[in-house]
């Protein structure tokens, strides 16, 4: 199985919000998408998140992507579409303190998140595909396949438009990141 992680370009939003699940824009130029196709192979099977900013660009590489919310970014609950620096300090300070098991208020845990992601992946056979999908949900794919504990999974730079490749085959698993697309 390949699996090439896409992470979506950067948003069109204010600085210092905080977004998961809201759906904002974002886009790709036609020089990026370009870049982007020369690191993939001629054949693959595109999976999206359904959050616009990701589908977007998986239709550039697809007429018609599988969307799945298994992909979307955790869900910031309460917390969605606000200023950090309006988010209550000891709420922040709560979750980050176990930010695996903590659940923000009315959202989910990073632990919820890689839930999803093994429920994806439980779909998937040995084909090569392409995933379009956010930086949170990138990291529980890296925490899957290298065990790289969840704690510790925040210290990859997953970059807007970066793409990660994981080849898992009976010899093992690479795992090829490429960032700055």
């Amino acid at each position: 199985m390949e699996i090439y992680l896409l992470r979506h370009p950067k948003i069109l939003s204010p600085k210092g919000i905080c977004y998961g699940f809201t759906d904002f824009e974002a886009t790709a130029s036609q020089e990026e998408v370009d870049k982007i196709k020369t690191y993939l192979p001629n054949e693959f099977i595109t999976y999206s998140s359904p959050l616009v900013r990701c589908k977007k660009l998986a239709k550039s590489f697809s007429s018609d992507p599988i969307l799945d919310s298994d992909l979307k970014e955790m869900n910031f609950g309460e917390w969605e579409n606000r200023y950090w620096s309006d988010i209550p300090k000891e709420e922040v300070e709560l979750w980050t303190s176990d930010i695996v098991n903590k659940i923000v208020p009315g959202g989910e845990s990073f632990l919820q998140v890689k839930a999803r992601t093994e429920n994806f992946l439980k779909r998937l056979g040995d084909k090569t595909y392409l995933v379009v999908t956010h930086s949170g949900v990138i990291r529980t794919f890296l925490n899957i396949f290298t065990g790289v504990p969840l704690e510790n999974s925040f210290r990859f730079k997953i970059e807007f438009l970066s793409l990660t490749k994981i080849t898992q085959t009976d010899e093992g698993i690479h795992v090829h990141y490429v960032n700055k697309i």
